[in-house]
């Protein structure tokens, strides 16, 4: 049986967010190929999480070095849902900022 090549490009393409390439690659080609295939399966739900959370993808750089496919799912609200203090108050005096 081959064994398949697991390829950067492989992982560029995949992950979408094209920045930062040279740490990326280098971060990608330290993997062992079972750690690449997880990676590379994470991407989904990586980007599903980030979309339901509100919170920007990292950079593939940070994702191949932070192992970010090994996250727990965030369970924190949207930004959008947190809501603005309701009185002035509850930030306390302004005028002594």
């Amino acid at each position: 049986m081959a064994r398949i090549k697991l390829e950067f490009k492989d992982f560029w393409e995949a992950y979408g967010l094209k920045k930062n390439r040279l740490v990326a690659e280098r971060a990608w080609n330290r993997l062992p190929d079972k750690d690449k295939r997880v990676a590379l399966a994470g991407i989904r739900a990586y980007r599903e999480e980030c979309q339901r959370t509100g919170v920007a993808m990292c950079l593939g750089s940070n994702y191949l070095l932070n192992r970010r496919w090994e996250d727990e799912p965030d369970v924190a609200v949207k930004p959008a849902q947190m809501s603005a203090p309701s009185d002035a108050k509850e930030l306390g005096d302004m005028d002594t900022w």
